[in-house]
């Protein structure tokens, strides 16, 4: 369980900004208030519909006690190192890298078939959020609006909606997975609480700066499409109970974004840092499975 709570307070901590980054990116609100959406967001999440990956669980941890604490051991590793260079982390990219590693070493190939969902979607979602945050930039550049500071206050409101959507399916999929390892009690639901508030409080300030201001500096529109691109996928993942990862779905929303409006405000170098750190820890992931 102490390994558990405690991936569970590094995630909470890396993956506040793909929750709530465009808050802080379009100056709607400052770190505190996001933070605050954000840990309620997951919090509930996890609480209400977190259940729903345990069916991919059950296939990804389907271990005894010792390997799954060397899987979550390195789990930690990696996201140590996520949070040390400030870049937002899938969870899955790597737990399911530790777990192919697994797979491999063990020769347990009948678990190919959920390995290769997972991973198709780590290709999928940034694809799609791209294309359809760009698309719908374009439509709503066509849209007029006769009362613009009633407009500006709509969107305020909008993503600040979606802002909390986002962190409920993050807590959902991504928290719900990981609590998916012990089980759902009332103890284990008290303690992850407890966790995912420590971790967004005391970890999240390097990623949410990295997201919401370095990468994109964000107009009330770009944040509402950006955000609402992502939740969208995340949810369509959760009802099928695919871990998807967050971080690649706002991440490619907020470039789509970005190049519908001919990269004006896009700073690649923190890009590429996310993308590097998104091709190295599964491939570390791979390695650490093959070593336990």
């Amino acid at each position: 369980m102490l390994l558990v709570l405690i991936l569970i307070f590094l995630v909470a901590g890396n993956n506040m900004a793909t929750a709530v980054g465009t808050l802080v990116g379009s100056n709607i609100a400052n770190k505190r208030v996001a933070k605050i959406i954000g840990i309620a967001g997951f919090s509930a999440g996890l609480i209400i519909s977190g259940s729903i990956m345990l069916k991919t669980a059950r296939v990804i941890f389907n271990y005894n006690s010792e390997i799954i604490a060397y899987l979550l051991i390195g789990a930690i590793i990696i996201f140590i190192i996520a949070q040390a260079t400030r870049v937002p982390l899938s969870l899955t990219m790597a737990l399911v890298g530790i777990s192919i590693g697994l797979m491999i070493r063990y020769g347990r190939y009948y678990e190919l078939s959920t390995f290769s969902k997972i991973v198709f979607m780590w290709f999928l979602a940034p694809i799609f959020a791209l294309s359809l945050s760009f698309i719908l930039v374009k439509i709503y550049s066509r849209i007029k609006f006769n009362n613009i500071w009633k407009k500006s206050e709509s969107m305020r409101i909008l993503i600040f909606i979606f802002s909390f959507a986002s962190a409920y399916t993050l807590g959902e999929n991504t928290m719900g997975l990981i609590l998916s390892i012990y089980g759902f009690n009332i103890l284990s639901l008290i303690l992850s609480v407890i966790s995912i508030a420590l971790g967004s409080l005391f970890l999240s300030d390097g990623v949410l700066k990295r997201i919401g201001q370095e990468i994109f500096s964000m107009n009330y529109s770009s944040a509402m499409i950006s955000i609402a691109t992502s939740t969208v996928l995340v949810e369509l993942a959760s009802l099928f109970s695919i871990p998807l990862s967050n971080s690649q779905a706002i991440t490619f929303s907020i470039l789509g974004v970005a190049f519908s409006n001919r990269i004006r405000f896009l700073i690649y170098k923190p890009i590429i840092r996310i993308i590097s750190i998104w091709i190295i820890s599964p491939l570390m992931g791979i390695g650490l499975g093959l070593l336990i």
